[in-house]
């Protein structure tokens, strides 16, 4: 072993290098360097080319979304939201659920969780306003819900599937 040869320092704060990373295994010439600290936070993998993981997040955002739609739109006459006057008990669990997802994506730094509770805080919020379930059979309103969920699930799979 070569003990003159200089260690590695981290690339971005200068501490040494515990982590070294090669990003393509047939390149055998480029290698990052990083301390453990930096090599775990997020902005590392930004740094390093994260395109295709804030595509994924963005199309798994666009799928989770467009199926949480879809499914309340489909399912607003068994979930009953709208049946009841006023504020009623299946509002308050589906805006707790939203918020606990919120708080849950939110201390996970996992967008898409967060962007979901929100989505279905905010549909359980207005489930009154919209008429989801007010009236019997598959009305407009759940049309259009249906026809957005799938809209976004397939723009979500299509961005998934294109290449940068």
């Amino acid at each position: 072993m070569d003990t003159n040869r200089p260690k590695p320092l981290c690339e971005s704060c200068g501490a040494p290098a515990i982590v070294h990373i090669r990003p393509d295994a047939a390149d055998t010439e480029t290698v990052y360097h990083f301390c453990l600290t930096c090599a775990d936070a997020p902005r590392m993998v930004a740094s390093r080319g994260g395109q295709p993981d804030r595509k994924r997040t963005r199309a798994a955002l666009l799928i989770v979304v467009g199926l949480i739609i879809l499914v309340i739109s489909i399912g607003a006459d068994f979930f009953a939201f709208g049946h009841a006057e006023g504020f009623g008990w299946k509002q308050m669990t589906g805006v707790f659920c939203g918020a606990a997802l919120v708080l849950i994506g939110a201390i996970a730094q996992a967008h898409t969780v967060a962007v979901t509770g929100f989505i279905m805080a905010g549909i359980t919020l207005l489930a009154d306003y919209l008429g989801f379930g007010s009236s019997p059979g598959f009305g407009w309103h759940q049309m259009l819900g249906s026809l957005l969920g799938v809209f976004l699930l397939l723009l979500g799979i299509r961005v998934g599937r294109t290449r940068t």
